[in-house]
C-alpha cells in the first residue's frame, strides 16, 4: 500500500485517524479500550473535502494524484471504531449524521469524477498525470465505498433499515442517488450500464485481479428491443448472452452492490441499446462462447464488458471506444492462476473501468447489507491470494482438481451441468478454476471463523483494513515465513498453510 507524503494531508479525509494512532492505538484488531469515537471529526473532514475538490487552489491538475491517493490512504486507515459510539450521547449524534454522512461520502465520489472529467477536457494534464490520478480515482473510489458501507452497516444496526426487494430500492442510504438522495424518481434508460458485484468467488477474482483491485465484477446493460421495450442483456460465464425484463432483472437474485451509470450522450446510448439488442440476436442464431480470458479486441468470443464496448463502438460509428482507461494485468498476468485459464492480454476492459471512464455519470447504488460482509471477506482473501501469487506462491498440489474437471467436460458433453460448466471450456482451464476455488473456499472459512471470534470479542463488524491485518494474523504469516516445498510438512495448525506451496 502506497503512502503518499504531501503537505496537504493535514487537511485530508479522516484526519482524526492520524490523531487516534499518535495517541497510543495497538492493532487494527487488538484494542485493549476505547477512545471515543471520531465520526464527528471524520463528517466536518468531509465537508473541508467536499469543499476542496472544487477550489483550484487544493485540487488542480498537477495537484489531483497526490489529493486523491492521500484521500485514499485516509480511508484505507479507518478502523471500525472511528465509526462507533461509545455513549449514549454519541449513538444519537450518530444516528442524526449517519444518513448524511453516507451520502457526503457517496457525493464526494461522484464529484471526484466530474472533476477529472474538467481536467481531461482541459488538455492540460500530460499522459502520465492523467494515469496517475485515474488510478489514484480507482483507489479512493474504492476505500470510500468501504467507508461508506461501513456508514450504513452501523447505522443500520443502530435503526434498522428497510430494503427493497429489487435492486435500486429501498430505504435511504442503502439506495443513494446522485442528486439530493432521493429513492425514487429516476427512469431506466436504452443504454443504462448496471455494474454489480457478483457473490461468488470468480466474481471476486474479476473485481480483485488487476493492478489496482476494485469491488465490482460484472456488467449488465440496458437493451432495447425494435418494439421499443427496454430489456436487461447480460453475458455469463455459463450461459453466454441472456436477456430478461427490467422487473425480472430487479428482482432476479440478492447481490451485494449495485449501480447505474449512463452515458453523456443521450443519443449515443440510445442507438447502443439497440445494437446490443441486435447482438443479442445475432448470438441466439449463431451463438459465441464466452471469453474466459477477458480479451476484449478479439470478438470471436465474448464476456460481459465486451458486449457493451461493441455495442457503443456501433453505435457511434467507431467514435466511441469503451473504456477510457483498460484494467492493467502486468502483475496478474504471470500468475499460475492467468496462465492456468489462458489469459495472455496484459490489459482487459474490466468492469469496475466504467467507474473511472468520466463519460459515464453515477445515477444510483443499491448496497445488501447481510451480502457486503461475505463479499468484503472475499475482496480480502482474493487481493492476499494475488500478493502472495506474486511473491513466488502457488496453489498447493490438489489431484482431486483434476478428477472434478475432467468428471465435469464428460458430464457437460453428455449435456449435464450446462447451467455450470461453461461451453468450449478446456481441461486446463477448468482445472485452474477448481483448485482456485478450493484455496479460495478454504481461506475465507478460516476468515470467516476468525472474524467471527473478533466480532463477539469487540462487539461489532471489522473495516476492511482490520479485515486485512486479520487475514496475515490467521492465514498470511505463516505462508510468507515457512516457504518450503510442499507445505503439508508443516502439520495441520493452520488449514490455510496447506494451500500454497513455494513456486520453484
Amino acid at each position: 500500500m502506497r503512502n503518499i507524503v504531501s503537505g496537504l494531508a493535514v487537511f485530508l479525509l479522516f484526519a482524526i485517524v492520524g490523531f487516534i494512532l499518535v495517541n497510543g492505538r495497538e492493532s487494527a484488531i487488538d484494542h485493549s479500550g476505547r477512545n471515543p469515537s471520531g465520526f464527528v471529526e471524520i463528517s466536518q473532514e468531509l465537508e473541508k473535502v467536499a469543499t476542496e475538490i472544487r477550489d483550484q487552489k487544493f485540487f488542480n491538475p498537477k495537484s489531483a494524484a497526490t489529493y486523491i491517493h492521500g484521500l485514499a490512504d485516509r480511508a484505507y486507515a479507518l478502523e471500525s471504531s472511528d465509526f462507533i459510539p461509545t455513549s449514549g450521547v454519541e449513538t444519537e449524534i450518530f444516528l442524526e449524521k449517519a444518513d448524511s454522512l453516507a451520502e457526503m461520502v457517496f457525493s464526494i465520489r461522484v464529484n471526484l469524477g466530474e472533476q477529472l472529467r474538467k481536467f481531461e477536457d482541459s488538455g492540460i494534464w500530460n499522459d502520465a498525470q492523467k494515469m496517475e490520478a485515474i488510478d489514484a480515482f480507482r483507489r479512493a473510489h474504492l476505500y470510500l465505498s468501504y467507508a461508506e458501507d461501513y456508514i450504513v452497516d452501523w447505522r443500520n444496526h443502530l435503526r434498522p433499515l428497510k430494503n427493497g426487494s429489487k435492486f435500486f430500492s429501498g430505504e435511504h442510504p442503502l439506495l443513494m442517488t446522485n442528486g439530493g438522495g432521493k429513492t425514487d424518481g429516476f427512469i431506466f434508460k436504452s443504454g443504462d450500464v448496471i455494474l454489480v458485484r457478483g457473490s461468488s468467488f470468480f466474481s471476486a477474482t474479476i473485481a480483485r485481479i488487476g493492478d489496482v483491485p476494485s469491488n465490482m465484477s460484472h456488467i449488465a446493460m440496458v437493451a432495447e428491443t425494435p418494439s421499443g421495450e427496454l430489456r436487461v442483456v447480460e453475458a455469463l460465464l455459463e450461459k453466454s448472452f441472456v436477456s430478461y425484463s427490467l422487473d425480472e432483472y430487479l428482482s432476479f437474485e440478492r447481490l451485494p452492490r449495485a449501480a447505474l451509470y449512463r452515458f453523456e450522450d443521450d443519443t449515443i446510448a440510445k442507438n447502443a441499446g439497440r445494437e446490443l439488442w441486435r447482438l443479442f440476436d445475432e448470438n441466439i442464431r449463431s451463438p459465441k462462447p464466452f471469453d474466459i480470458q477477458m480479451n476484449p479486441d478479439d470478438h470471436s468470443k465474448i464476456y460481459c464488458a465486451e458486449a457493451m464496448l461493441i455495442a457503443f463502438a456501433k453505435a457511434s460509428g467507431g467514435l466511441v471506444q469503451i473504456p477510457r482507461y483498460r484494467t492493467q494485468f502486468s502483475q496478474a498476468i504471470k500468475t499460475d492462476f492467468a496462465k492456468g485459464v489462458g489469459m495472455k492480454t496484459n490489459s482487459t476492459f474490466a468492469p469496475a473501468d466504467i467507474i473511472v471512464d468520466t463519460r459515464f455519470t453515477l445515477v444510483a447504488q443499491h448496497l445488501d447489507l447481510e451480502m457486503l460482509k461475505e463479499s468484503r471477506r472475499f475482496d480480502v482473501a482474493l487481493s492476499k491470494i494475488f500478493e502472495m501469487f506474486r511473491d513466488g506462491f502457488t496453489y498447493k498440489a490438489d489431484p482431486s482438481a483434476a478428477i472434478e474437471a475432467t468428471l465435469g467436460l464428460i458430464a457437460r458433453k453428455f449435456g449435464f451441468k450446462k447451467d455450470i460448466i461453461p461451453e468450449g471450456i478446456q481441461l486446463t482451464e477448468l482445472m485452474t478454476f477448481v483448485r482456485h476455488r478450493n484455496l479460495v473456499t478454504a481461506l475465507m472459512t478460516e476468515v470467516e471463523s476468525a472474524e467471527k471470534v473478533e466480532i463477539s470479542r469487540h462487539g461489532r463488524p471489522l473495516s476492511y483494513r482490520e479485515l486485512e491485518l486479520l487475514f496475515d494474523k490467521v492465514c498470511g504469516e505463516a505462508c510468507v515465513n515457512k516457504k518450503t516445498n510442499d507445505f503439508a510438512s508443516l502439520g495441520s495448525e493452520k488449514k490455510c498453510e496447506l494451500a500454497f506451496r513455494k513456486n520453484q
